[in-house]
């Protein structure tokens, strides 16, 4: 009997997806969290492993060059902390109230969530395939740069 492959291809594609809904709801349903967003940061993190042997091998060759992209890490952690604390106070005035306490509302100035990071990653597959495949980017001497820049593969990737 002959299948196409589109309809293998659909087939999988069709049984991961259910999968994987599964298990997202398997995970908010036991209260571990939200199970769409561990799922999504699985896959996101799997390569972390891979990005600090790299950035260990600095340390055989050039310990100057470890050391600064250490300090940028820790830079770049101690930065996202305070912004992902960071809230508005906005206070509330009663007209009638003449209290010293003072009350506010609380404004989280950034959101939580992986949604920003999976906007950020489709924005950057866009660019990626507009580089690929609008001719006029053949033409660049730069084109090989830019897709090295924005690439997520590569050392000098966003």
């Amino acid at each position: 009997i002959y299948i196409p492959e589109k309809l293998y291809i659909s087939f999988f594609l069709a049984t991961g997806t259910a999968i994987a809904i599964w298990l997202s709801d398997l995970i908010t349903a036991k209260g571990i969290g939200n199970g769409t967003s561990i799922l999504i940061m699985v896959g996101m993190s799997s390569g972390v492993i891979t990005t600090f042997q790299k950035i260990f091998a600095f340390w055989n060759t050039d310990r100057i060059k470890f050391f600064a992209l250490l300090f940028f890490l820790l830079f770049i952690l101690i930065s996202t902390i305070i912004v992902y604390l960071a809230t508005l106070k906005i206070p509330i005035i009663y007209p009638n109230k003449k209290s010293q306490v003072e009350n506010y509302i609380p404004l989280k100035i950034n959101v939580p969530g992986v949604l920003p990071i999976i906007l950020t990653s489709t924005m950057q597959a866009f660019f990626m395939f507009c580089i690929n495949n609008i001719p006029f980017f053949d033409k660049l001497k730069c084109k090989d740069k830019i897709i090295e820049f924005i690439s997520i593969s590569t050392n000098l990737g966003i």
